[in-house]
């Protein structure tokens, strides 16, 4: 028993003397990093300050790709830093630090950095400038529904206060975000009779049929089956009954993948004619369907080798699939 324990002892001495020859190494090593990163921090605020000069000189634009590296090694200090030129007087550097923040917020995993990115954004959609707002709103469709806390809704619910010029990039984001409580909001601008712009009344009920009002469900299937098909209704009509998201929109849109009335242009410049527009809607019901039988890349491409025979597969799934579940998370 005594050599056993006499064992034991020299065992753990041995493994904390071999623990205390490897610190140095370690705290070298930490040492090592913090100046790295430093330098890094050092180094984007002296490119982005020479740059927003520059913009305000009217010297350049900006460019946010010439930041890459930080954006992927440094979200957050892009975040931060880029976050004191909102409120700039210079148009063009609002709009080139707006783009930074949705580069690096898009660009991590972390939620914190993602929301901080989002709570951002959310201020400038009450930018007095049309252009920004439109941009950030579009930035802001990008991001997840998570990455939104409740203070980046309370700068949407702002927004929708300041009038149609300023809330129109953002009332499919109130949609998307299931922001009920801002429906009797929406509907108020709907029958205010001084809301005479066409495009933003049907984003309007487009917002309204996400959050599942039957009335508004009811005006855009309406609206869509009294169009005749072609490539700007493809674009603009149907991808809004996509974006809505409930069982009678996604039904029209299925209904519609089975024609093969050729209607569309192909994307492919090089072939003349028309072609049906089957394959941009089975595109656009990918995010939309659970288990959909093909993943979507680059964006919103369908991850296929062949088109035409995933047409047919496609066709052919929902045939087999009349209870598919619809998928609710995505913009």
């Amino acid at each position: 028993m005594v050599f056993d324990l006499s064992f034991k002892k020299m065992i753990l001495l041995n493994t904390i003397h071999n623990i205390m020859k490897k610190l140095p190494v370690i705290f070298i090593l930490i040492l090592s990093i913090i100046p790295t990163f430093s330098q890094t921090t050092t180094q984007f605020k002296k490119q982005l300050s020479k740059v927003v000069e520059a913009i305000r000189e009217g010297k350049e634009q900006g460019n946010v790709y010439a930041f890459d590296s930080y954006i992927k090694s440094n979200p957050e200090t892009v975040i931060d830093e880029s976050s004191e030129f909102i409120n700039d007087t210079t148009v063009s550097v609002r709009r080139f630090t707006s783009g930074l923040i949705r580069a690096a917020g898009i660009g991590t995993s972390d939620t914190l950095l993602r929301r901080k990115a989002v709570l951002n954004l959310s201020v400038l959609c009450g930018d007095p400038m049309p252009e920004i707002r439109s941009e950030v709103g579009a930035y802001l469709r990008q991001f997840r529904k998570n990455d939104f806390n409740m203070e980046a809704k309370e700068k949407l619910s702002a927004v929708l206060r300041l009038g149609p010029g300023y809330c129109k990039p953002i009332v499919q984001i109130v949609g998307y975000l299931d922001m009920n409580e801002e429906i009797q909001q929406l509907k108020g601008m709907l029958s205010d009779t001084t809301v005479r712009d066409p495009e933003f009344r049907w984003k309007i009920h487009t917002a309204l049929a996400r959050m599942g009002d039957e009335v508004s469900i009811d005006y855009c299937v309406g609206y869509a089956k009294s169009k005749d098909v072609n490539d700007l209704i493809v674009k603009y009509v149907y991808t809004d009954m996509a974006y809505i998201k409930q069982q009678e929109t996604l039904d029209f849109l299925i209904s519609e993948q089975n024609s093969d009335e050729q209607n569309c242009r192909s994307a492919n410049p090089e072939l003349k004619g028309k072609i049906t527009c089957a394959y941009r809607i089975m595109e656009m019901l990918a995010p939309c369907i659970k288990d959909f039988p093909y993943g979507i890349k680059h964006g919103n491409q369908l991850d296929v080798p062949d088109y035409e025979q995933a047409l047919k597969d496609i066709r052919k799934w929902f045939r087999e699939h009349p209870d598919y579940e619809i998928n609710r998370e995505g913009y």
